[in-house]
């Protein structure tokens, strides 16, 4: 069977359960014996090594050996393979009775270099052994066994060639390996494996030699650097030969990912290599995309994050790192631009992916905030259309988690170019008022979603009336609770509506757990009490308690000092759960051109530079212009408690 069909065979030895073969249910059974009688059993299995290193020296001629042949093997060579069978697959037990580097040093790292026909079987083994014996493989034999095991990939047998494969994976896993050791074999070892991928026939033989690709990748990190062009040049010959199977497409997008990933900000030289991939992955008219479109997203995330980015304010912490990236390219803010715009181009794409399915809503709102930062008001410009129908797709479409995705992006994009948000997102923020005041979202919904409305007030105060009057203007009006409260009478369609979201928000207000959000909704609050709307004032009190209330958490200790601090790093992950678990794609959000990005963000973010109580106190300044004597009258009804805490809250 080895040698007519050296896969299936690899298969049936080596990546087969013990019930399905033979050979393996002995192994276990000899595995299960050695475990209850160790003192007994292991010297014996000792002295059986001592006796067919004996019989079958390193070295001797096969002709002089004794007895029959198997296949043209003889059988001290079958022998001993059956031995150094036994050493590996009770490799934990025998760890005390077998002196394994004078062996490895003599004895085995001869045999794995033997290329004679009648040894083939020791030399599979020896591989093997090496794999189960990781931990003892000693950091200066480790060269050697590179070497050896490189060597044995390259032998005309697929057999041979995995389980070199799975050796060699095995050591470049394990919590020893030394990326600076294996610095001369990155080269040999891509070669090796790109031909035998080539040669390959079963896509478990694909599979397991493109893991090891990209475990080298992942471990090497910037030592695999002078590597990663002639590497990406391989990988489209690798992905036309693997039409049809789509489970070997997917680790070419993954070496890509890595790949691109390591690149960073130089990352644009590999987009010509690697953009074809990646379009045709997420193009929905392939079938394929079934398959291939969470990792081809997953590629998308990567080179957006790592795509280059000038560094401004907000960045002089992220020299040093920019420093040991490796980057070669100083970019300039025209070349950043032009490098980034094959990947803003990928949009429209984004758009009909995420209007096919919600499978990859938790992904695609990753991309898409990691785009938006890339591209900002530009990207909104040219792609409004699709960024806005993203949203209109899922609100009111998706579960709370689903909706809960949504909030941030929302937040990003507003914060990114506040002017251009106001026209992409009016439909969003109609839909959005439709589904809160409807009464059928959850509190953690509400909560969250008012967020992206403060956010509004703060950025761009001038477009949060205009949800409301075109909404009237619309014929839309607030359904009534059974139990609450009506509005005032005698305000205006907008004013009404406008007067039954504060009540929502105000009601929902500590829903809202996060620190950073609270002073987002606080700060949205102050902005909105210069809104000169009667609605405002008729809500004032409950307004003023959410905001003093956030002031008391935040900057109402003693002194005035501040008791919570409102992080200054943007995290788009829309939670614990707001990203697909991909390795790379994780990874990838310490990538050096997106956190340039975030920082230049947050230096300019009100959040991060306003502090609560001085707003509040220029706001109630301003409210008394804008709203003249009802503000007057609606404050000297306020609750003496109330009144009280906005003092101290305001410094008035």
């Amino acid at each position: 069977e080895w040698s007519s069909s050296p896969e299936n065979y690899y298969a049936s030895c080596d990546s087969s359960g013990w019930q399905e073969h033979v050979n393996l249910c002995a192994e276990n059974l000899y595995l299960t014996m050695l475990k209850a009688n160790r003192e007994l059993l292991s010297p014996v299995v000792v002295h059986l090594l001592q006796q067919v290193s004996s019989s079958c020296p390193v070295g001797v001629d096969p002709a002089a050996l004794p007895g029959d042949r198997v296949g043209g093997i003889p059988s001290p060579v079958l022998l001993k393979d059956a031995v150094y069978n036994a050493v590996a697959v009770g490799a934990y037990e025998l760890h005390d009775y077998v002196d394994w580097t004078p062996w490895l040093r003599s004895t085995l790292l001869q045999e794995l270099a033997e290329g004679r026909q009648e040894f083939k079987p020791v030399r599979r083994r020896v591989a093997r052994l090496i794999a189960q014996w990781v931990a003892r493989v000693e950091h200066e034999d480790r060269p050697a066994v590179y070497r050896g095991l490189i060597e044995a990939m390259t032998v005309q047998d697929a057999c041979m060639q995995l389980t070199a494969v799975d050796a060699l994976r095995t050591l470049i896993d394990d919590w020893n390996f030394r990326d600076e050791q294996f610095v001369e074999f990155v080269g040999p070892t891509m070669t090796v494996l790109v031909r035998n991928l080539s040669d390959a026939s079963e896509l478990d033989s694909q599979t397991q030699t493109f893991n090891l690709m990209n475990l080298i990748i992942e471990r090497m990190g910037d030592n695999i650097r002078p590597y990663v062009e002639p590497i990406l040049r391989l990988l489209p010959q690798l992905w036309q030969d693997a039409e049809g199977m789509s489970l070997v497409r997917i680790q070419v997008l993954l070496a890509m990912q890595r790949l691109v990933h390591v690149l960073g900000m130089d990352c644009p030289a590999a987009f010509p290599l690697v953009l074809p991939h990646l379009e045709y992955s997420i193009n929905v008219q392939h079938p394929e995309s079934i398959s291939l479109m969470e990792d081809g997203l997953g590629l998308l995330l990567v080179a957006a994050r790592n795509a280059p980015a000038v560094a401004g304010p907000g960045a002089a912490s992220t020299s040093g790192q920019a420093a040991s990236s490796g980057t070669t390219m100083q970019w300039t803010p025209e070349s950043a631009a032009a490098a980034a715009a094959p990947l803003l181009a990928q949009v429209p794409a984004l758009a009909t992916a995420m209007a096919s399915s919600t499978e990859h809503i938790q992904l695609g709102m990753q991309v898409l905030s990691s785009l938006v930062l890339l591209g900002g008001q530009p990207l909104l410009q040219r792609y409004g259309q699709e960024v806005s129908s993203i949203f209109l797709n899922f609100l009111g479409n998706v579960s709370e988690r689903g909706m809960l995705l949504l909030f941030p992006v929302l937040d990003l994009i507003v914060s990114v170019a506040p002017q251009a948000a106001a026209d992409v997102l009016q439909p969003v923020l109609h839909k959005l008022l439709a589904l809160l005041l409807a009464g059928q979202e959850s509190t953690l919904v509400i909560s969250n979603a008012m967020v992206v409305y403060a956010r509004v007030l703060l950025q761009n105060p001038g477009a949060f009336p205009l949800v409301f009057q075109q909404a009237a203007a619309q014929g839309f009006s607030a359904p009534r609770k059974e139990g609450s409260a009506p509005p005032p009478p005698g305000l205006a369609p907008p004013d009404a509506l406008l007067w039954s979201f504060i009540d929502l928000w105000t009601d929902s207000f500590d829903g809202l757990a996060s620190t950073r959000y609270r002073k987002t909704c606080a700060l949205g609050l102050c902005s909105l009490l210069l809104l000169p709307s009667p609605a405002v004032l008729a809500c004032i009190d409950s307004m003023l308690v959410a905001v003093t209330g956030v002031w008391n958490e935040q900057e109402g200790g003693a002194d005035g000092e501040v008791r919570a601090e409102v992080g200054a790093e943007y995290s788009w992950a829309a939670g614990d759960e707001g990203i697909i678990d991909i390795s790379v794609a994780t990874a990838s959000e310490d990538a050096e051109g997106e956190a340039i990005r975030r920082r230049a963000l947050a230096a300019a973010d009100p959040v991060n530079t306003l502090k609560l109580g001085p707003t509040l106190r220029g706001s109630l300044h301003q409210a008394a212009e804008a709203h003249g004597p009802p503000f007057q009258a609606a404050m000297s009804q306020m609750d003496p408690a109330i009144m009280a805490q906005l003092k101290v809250a305001a410094g008035l």
